[in-house]
């Protein structure tokens, strides 16, 4: 018998079963009929041999085509003819209804891809729309298209390789289940592999996205073990343009948020008592980029509001992404009875509506009681850390950043290269003797070459120059002057060496003039030599002015020391004793800023925002304190009080400052060239000291450098709140490694609004900018 489905869709495959039984254990002979217009996919065959209740064998074998077509309508498959032993048996018809492919929850791009049926494979992608609002939603699909015949020789699925996409969030969108979808073009069906992803713009712009790629292997024989030929594909770049959310109709209070949204608020408790915070929480929900969206404003004349927490739920199970925003706020109610809090406004951008909208949350209400006067005096005292009670303003620059320092580093080699010098000159002296005694034995029956050739070679000796310099016109008189010679001395020596290598080059090698040769050579030297300096000797005159001068400089620069800000330091630690922790944590934060090296202000900074709940500030003003003091005991112990400051982790400060360092290397420096001065010769104990005492002061200014770039924290950041870190820079991407708020952690390379941190323990991974802080040396600001 044959059976078959009554009724299936275009392009889509089904089976037809046709199942034979005869006696024996030989096989009937199966001869199909023609399928068209089906095409046959596969077909497989089962036997089975049994035996009858009497014992005879028997067999039954069943026959499985898999058709598939892409035309519509009503067909009739003609009988299956089956044979054995002349005996022939057929099938009824059958009849099988062909409808079109439903179109539901098919991807766009299977319907809009350009298929290009000469090819076996087709690789497109496609963003749509191609122009959004920033923070709207753009769906990237990339999808392969494979032929029926590519299908079935393929071995195994191909391999896709998704872009890169920078300055947009990315979702990845679930694949779609059961069977892939299929699409018809020119009379032939393919079967559409799509993958797709949820982008949002983070910033106005035409972003491009790269081509995506992807790789197959064809095998090039029908056999099993036939080698496969490898083929790769890759998509046309893929363009999309956003816009900033039109600037007329905007809201007072927008801040960027875009999508569908809607507000919800409630407290953790409708009763509560004066100074006793409670937790309000408001939930943004709707359809859009949950994770970036802001936090709204929030004010209550009647407490103090400090923000706490959030949390993100995002739920990318369909195409549309949405979720769930939570921000927390600490609310410290300063009057008691009953209170009302009003709704919380969220203005947004809708991209569907195009135009903003006003969510609301409703209005909540509060019961205060008033707190006993013991209750109200302990809120004042527990749990409060100790300000630090005097503002010493800015510290004074360190060591090293003294230009005065380098001077007297750079001028601490100066009297060992003298002393030296001078050694140098007097061993020099014996030699310059014997030359000029050879001038001085000259005789006055010598001929003009040999006159000349001692007289050039004296010149050269006592001025340390080459002998093949005086061969050319000028240059004795130039060397001469340039050695402290006067002109007239210098332009006599020039003539009289012209007139030289005139008689000692010449025809005649006779000199003409009273005074022979050798007399006017040795006259001649004897005036240059108690003339001329030593090198040494020409160095500017103004040295030790400009030295003066650069003292002078520097202890002016120490003198001006800015004004400090006592009365702005005061006026915060009143707010921070009478309990208005954030506004004092503000104002110390401003006085830290326009003095960056005030150790006091960013101590008690950090104090005020640990007194107002935010701890990634607190550890923030700690740090900086601290790396200002390494000696700073108390916040050393307040950093190690958190359980993930410890030893070893990336927020660990140096215990010893750059000053000492400094201090020490240049003290080290000073002594070894004291000493290499004093040093009579080479084999003297103090040249030994000086060697020692040079590197040593290098080893301490190396080590000193690495300790400044530490202290400097260049890389280092504090988490803002605690969260989980994504194995990629992608919100759906599978998280790993847990992060506290306040932690320290070692920022590293960044992918559009992702940063890359490392943690002590070996943690490592993606986490959003905005959830970091950088603790680095914030440079001066003024007001």
């Amino acid at each position: 018998g044959a059976q078959a489905p009554p009724a299936a869709a275009a392009c889509e495959a089904f089976v037809v079963t046709v199942t034979i039984s005869a006696h024996g254990h030989v096989a009937p002979v199966v001869s199909p009929p023609s399928f068209a217009p089906f095409q046959l996919i596969r077909r497989t065959s089962r036997p089975v041999v049994s035996l009858t209740p009497a014992g005879d064998p028997s067999i039954r074998v069943e026959h499985r085509y898999v058709l598939t077509t892409e035309r519509t309508g009503s067909f009739t498959l003609p009988p299956f003819v089956a044979e054995l032993s002349g005996v022939v048996a057929r099938t009824r018809p059958l009849r099988i209804e062909v409808q079109s492919t439903p179109s539901a929850a098919v991807p766009r791009i299977i319907a809009r891809a350009p298929i290009d049926v000469d090819r076996a494979v087709n690789f497109h992608a496609a963003a749509t729309p191609d122009t959004v609002y920033v923070g709207e939603q753009v769906q990237y699909e990339v999808a392969v298209f494979l032929s029926e015949a590519v299908r079935e020789r393929m071995r195994r699925s191909p391999t896709f390789f998704p872009p890169d996409i920078p300055g947009m969030l990315a979702y990845e969108l679930p694949a779609a289940r059961g069977e892939p979808p299929r699409r018809q073009a020119a009379g032939r069906c393919f079967d559409a592999l799509v993958y797709q992803r949820a982008l949002f713009p983070l910033q106005a712009g035409r972003t491009v996205i790269p081509p995506a790629q992807l790789t197959y292997a064809l095998p090039l024989g029908p056999g099993i073990f036939s080698r496969e030929e490898n083929h790769e594909l890759r998509t046309a770049s893929v363009a999309v343009v956003a816009l900033d959310p039109p600037e007329n109709g905007r809201p007072d209070g927008y801040l960027g948020a875009v999508g569908n949204l809607a507000v919800e608020s409630h407290v953790d408790s409708p009763h509560g008592r004066a100074g006793d915070p409670v937790t309000l929480t408001v939930r943004v929900a709707g359809e859009g980029n949950i994770k970036l969206l802001p936090r709204p404003r929030l004010q209550l004349p009647w407490a103090s509001v400090v923000a706490h927490g959030e949390r993100v739920t995002v739920d990318s199970t369909s195409t549309r992404v949405r979720g769930t925003k939570e921000f927390d706020w600490l609310v410290t109610p300063r009057v008691s009875g009953r209170v009302v809090l009003p709704p919380v406004e969220y203005p947004h951008f809708n991209p569907d509506s195009r135009r903003y909208v006003l969510a609301r949350s409703d209005p909540l209400q509060l019961e205060v009681e008033a707190a006993p006067l013991a209750r109200m005096d302990t809120l004042a005292t527990v749990a409060r850390l100790t300000l630090r009670p005097t503002y010493r303003g800015p510290l004074g620059a360190p060591l090293h950043a003294h230009p005065g320092i380098w001077v007297l580093a750079l001028a601490a080699p100066v009297p060992a290269i003298v002393g030296a010098a001078r050694r140098r000159r007097r061993s020099r002296q014996a030699v310059l003797v014997s030359v000029a005694q050879q001038l001085e034995v000259l005789g006055d029956d010598h001929s003009p070459r040999e006159v000349r050739r001692r007289f050039v070679a004296a010149l050269a000796n006592r001025l340390r120059l080459d002998a093949g310099v005086f061969t050319r016109a000028g240059a004795v008189e130039r060397s001469l002057r340039r050695s402290g010679v006067t002109r007239p001395l210098a332009a006599e020596a020039e003539r009289f060496l012209r007139v030289l290598d005139a008689a000692a080059y010449g025809r005649d090698d006779r000199l003409a003039g009273a005074d022979p040769a050798a007399r006017t050579a040795r006259r001649l030297y004897a005036a240059i030599d108690s003339e001329a300096l030593e090198r040494w000797e020409l160095g500017p005159v103004v040295s030790g002015g400009a030295v003066l001068v650069l003292s002078v400089a520097v202890a002016s620069g120490a003198l001006a020391t800015p004004a400090m800000d006592r009365a702005e330091f005061d006026r915060a630690s009143h707010l921070y004793e009478t309990s208005s922790f954030v506004e004092a944590a503000g104002r110390f934060e401003r006085l830290a800023l326009r003095e960056p090296q005030a150790p006091d202000a960013w101590a008690n900074f950090g104090t005020a925002a640990w007194a107002a709940a935010d701890t990634a500030a607190a550890v923030v003003g700690w740090q900086r304190a601290l790396r200002l003091e390494t000696g700073a005991t108390d916040m050393r112990l307040r950093l190690a009080a958190l359980k993930f400051e410890r030893a070893g982790s990336p927020g660990a400060v140096p215990s010893v400052g750059v000053t000492p360092l400094a201090a020490a290397a240049l003290a080290l420096w000073l002594l070894a060239w004291m000493a290499a001065a004093a040093a009579p010769a080479r084999g003297s104990p103090l040249r030994a000291i000086a060697i020692a005492g040079t590197a040593a002061a290098i080893m301490l200014a190396t080590f000193g450098v690495v300790v400044d770039e530490r202290l400097k924290a260049g890389d280092l950041v504090v988490i803002r709140h605690g969260t989980s870190l994504s194995r990629s820079p992608a919100i759906s991407a599978r998280r790993d490694a847990r992060v506290e708020t306040g932690e320290v952690a070692r920022a590293g390379g960044r992918e559009g609004g992702w940063t890359h941190v490392r943690l002590d323990g070996e943690r490592s991974g993606w986490i959003p900018a905005s959830e970091l802080v950088s603790i680095a040396r914030a440079a001066r600001r003024a007001d």
